[in-house]
């Protein structure tokens, strides 16, 4: 996006252009032109000068309020879209000594890393339900499909898309970690490819939700408390 010229800049330019506008007939009359005439065709230049300026003016508005701003307004719009599916969802994975309930709030996926028996589980494998996982996480990619949701954004969903799901034989192998994402009675276990590991996964989400609050912050007036943790109202 272009730089935005600030109003003390642009008043001062005013000026100085006027100024400048004013007193350019002074230095290019003949010795025989009567001050009067001088001072006429100045008030000319001004006003000429005053005119380009307020069309200048004109245009940075209709570009701040037009075009710029119902692009922006439409990006803000799907991330928000983004924001909202996010919101309450939930996964339960199956670790070493328990069930995980967690959330994709940055704050509860931090504090995971941080209990001592999350150690056990960091580096063990994913397995998931196809059918389940689609079911999860069907929505975000049709978002992700959209040409308004930022390129950066995309990119921090792509982890989510698994070119294959290879079906194991032995899901309750201790270098697995089960990952349920909604009531499906029965399950049929599948390691993702490419392969990745409980640590990566949640990371990977921390990265996602991090580059929503960071669009936001950055191209959006409104104040969003991301507590991504709570369902949708």
């Amino acid at each position: 996006m272009a730089k935005k010229v600030k109003k003390k800049e642009l008043i001062g330019l005013s000026i100085i252009l006027c100024l400048i506008s004013f007193v350019i007939p002074f230095f290019i009359r003949e010795s025989e032109d009567k001050l009067l005439a001088i001072f006429s065709v100045s008030l000319g230049f001004v006003s000429t000068t005053a005119t380009l300026i307020t069309l200048y003016i004109a245009f940075k508005l209709y570009d701040r309020f037009g075009i710029e701003t119902i692009f922006i307004q439409r990006r803000t719009d799907k991330v928000l879209e983004l924001v909202d599916l996010l919101k309450g969802k939930y996964m339960y994975p199956i670790g070493e000594i328990g069930e995980y309930n967690l959330g994709t709030n940055r704050d509860k996926i931090i504090g995971i890393k941080e209990l001592p028996f999350y150690k056990l589980d960091k580096n063990k494998l994913v397995l998931v339900s196809v059918e389940d996982y689609n079911k999860a996480w069907l929505k975000i990619f049709e978002i992700k499909r959209s040409y308004w949701l930022p390129k950066k954004i995309k990119k921090k969903i792509e982890f989510l898309e698994f070119r294959i799901f290879l079906k194991t034989e032995n899901s309750l192998s201790k270098e697995f970690i089960r990952i349920n994402f909604n009531e499906v009675d029965e399950k049929i276990w599948s390691e993702t490819y490419p392969k990745m590991t409980f640590d990566e996964f949640l990371s990977n989400i921390d990265d996602l939700v991090k580059s929503i609050e960071k669009w936001l912050k950055k191209y959006s007036n409104i104040k969003l408390d991301l507590n991504l943790g709570e369902g949708q109202k």
